[in-house]
């Protein structure tokens, strides 16, 4: 199993449990959709049985409605207006992009991710109203943001950017 992390924080993003694909070498689109759980106990697992004679306690059951990757993952919901996610993208990705120099990686490749991630972003930026945006659990803001956008009525799309993911093999 691989595990997607964090660069900045450590914290699990997703997995490849989840259906996903690398698009250009520069990010993931991860395929979740809208799910509820139930958060109750199964009181027949306890191996009791309701007495006929008197009420019975009963817990509440509860249950939690979200993205699959999301609950999965533990992500917490973050926002920002519209300038705010423009001035955002444009740090994280100058950080992104020294990192990759500091890693070794080819000048004319680094060209190649930066023509790519400018082209996503500005795609990212003119569709802003359609999208949520995720932190990992720590909510570390300086950490990479999952951006999610529905592609039907519980099919969701997340992104997250390569360059700001470790990768772990479990």
């Amino acid at each position: 199993m691989l595990i997607f992390k964090d660069k900045v924080t450590g914290d699990e993003l997703f997995s490849d449990a989840n259906n996903m694909k690398l698009v250009d070498h520069i990010y993931y689109e991860v395929y979740g959709k809208v799910r509820t759980e139930n958060t109750g106990i199964d009181e027949s697992l306890l191996g009791s049985n309701p007495s006929a004679e008197e009420a019975q306690e009963t817990a509440c059951d509860g249950s939690v409605s979200g993205i699959d990757v999301v609950l999965a993952n533990r992500l917490k919901p973050t926002g920002f207006d519209k300038k705010g996610f423009g001035t955002l993208i444009k740090d994280y990705f100058k950080k992104g992009i020294a990192a990759l120099d500091d890693e070794g990686i080819p000048k004319e490749e680094i060209d190649e991710i930066k023509k790519r991630c400018g082209e996503k972003c500005k795609k990212l930026y003119s569709e802003y109203k359609e999208m949520e945006f995720w932190l990992g659990e720590s909510q570390e803001p300086e950490g990479l943001i999952g951006i999610s956008y529905y592609t039907g009525d519980t099919e969701v799309t997340m992104i997250f950017f390569k360059f700001g993911l470790n990768i772990e093999k479990f």
